[in-house]
């Protein structure tokens, strides 16, 4: 076996990032499990993962479940970001020992200790996941630090109801669930939960602004299924405990040649907080993560002409004319000013 497989517990049991057709052991183990009974499960995984290979923008970790006692394999694992709630992770595993009780421990570490260990990264609050065996007690799932989610179940079809669960980090109890991102304001950006009545009310207002209207109309229609695709967010001050802006990230509808294909940001700050810094710190923190964490290689912005105050913000935050996408909007007829920033540059910058 290649002894530089990235071990991330020291345990009865190892996670070893998995990365196909460079461990001959991982890849047997695959191998074997295809006439199993539930091999579409792993298949889904092991697809996943090859679609990051292929893309490897994409947010994907997969790593083999072994048992180190009895020196072999027992089941896979993927961890993946979810855009659509900036500061979470689904997490969805696989276990192919067929004793129940010895499965049942198998489950246990994965839910106890191997979450627990992903929400040691302090970006992270809160691990998704969903039980489908029948088999694994709900005191095994209870136990490990899970409970029954109630928005994420509202929010699937109902074939899939009573299976989603969710951890989460015990350092912000306090807090609601967001990324704060700390720099001059304390700001999270949470995805739209139609049963939050703070959400409903500042949207309500928003939607009374005329600039607002379109944002608000986006974000409503958002849900956990939409992972890939467009994202809104409800930025809120921490500090303050007020939602203060909106922020819409989608793929660019030009530049669709380009690989990995760019992102489009849009943001509004509410009438009452404008002119405060908020719109410099939205884009600022938005561009910060986009590039951290590997979505696109370059981020556009679409400015309506003669909006000098976020001319200036896009380029505080080191935005530069498009002079491509500049020349496609005249032709088309827009009247926006075409922005953007491309990654190596924020890096030749550092």
């Amino acid at each position: 076996m290649a002894k530089n497989a990235a071990t991330l517990l020291k345990n009865k049991i190892e996670y070893e990032k998995y990365v196909r057709n460079q461990n001959y052991d991982h890849d047997i183990y695959i191998k074997n499990l295809k006439n199993d009974e539930r091999d579409n499960i792993i298949l889904s995984i092991v697809e996943k993962n090859l679609i990051s290979e292929k893309q490897p923008n994409t947010l994907i970790d997969t790593f083999m479940i072994k048992d180190t006692l009895e020196n072999n394999y027992v089941g896979m694992c993927m961890v993946k970001l979810l855009p659509t709630n900036i500061n979470t992770v689904l997490l969805e595993f696989f276990i192919s020992e067929k004793d129940i009780s010895k499965r049942e421990n198998y489950y246990k570490d994965v839910l106890s200790d191997f979450s627990n260990k992903l929400l040691d990264n302090t970006n992270i609050y809160k691990v998704i996941t969903q039980i489908k065996d029948e088999n694994i007690s709900f005191d095994t799932i209870y136990d490990s630090g899970f409970e029954f989610d109630y928005d994420l179940n509202l929010n699937k079809p109902s074939e899939d109801l009573q299976n989603w669960y969710s951890k989460n980090n015990n350092l912000y109890q306090n807090i609601p669930l967001g990324l704060p991102l700390i720099k001059k304001y304390n700001l999270g950006f949470f995805g739209f939960n139609k049963r939050d009545p703070k959400q409903i009310n500042f949207l309500m207002d928003c939607e009374k602004e005329k600039d607002m209207f379109a944002y608000v109309n986006e974000i409503k229609h958002f849900s956990i299924d939409n992972l890939d695709d467009v994202q809104g967010y409800l930025v809120m001050d921490l500090n303050e405990e007020n939602y203060v802006g909106l922020c819409i990230t989608k793929p660019s509808i030009y530049d669709v040649n380009t690989y990995p294909r760019p992102l489009s940001v849009y943001y509004a700050v509410a009438k009452e907080y404008r002119n405060r810094g908020y719109g410099t710190v939205i884009l600022k923190e938005i561009r910060d993560y986009i590039f951290a964490n590997n979505l696109c290689d370059k981020i556009n912005l679409e400015i309506t002409s003669g909006n000098n105050q976020s001319l200036n913000i896009a380029k505080k935050a080191g935005f530069e004319s498009d002079n491509g996408n500049f020349e496609i909007f005249q032709e088309e007829g827009y009247d926006y000013v075409p922005m953007s920033l491309c990654k190596k540059k924020i890096n030749n910058r550092r």
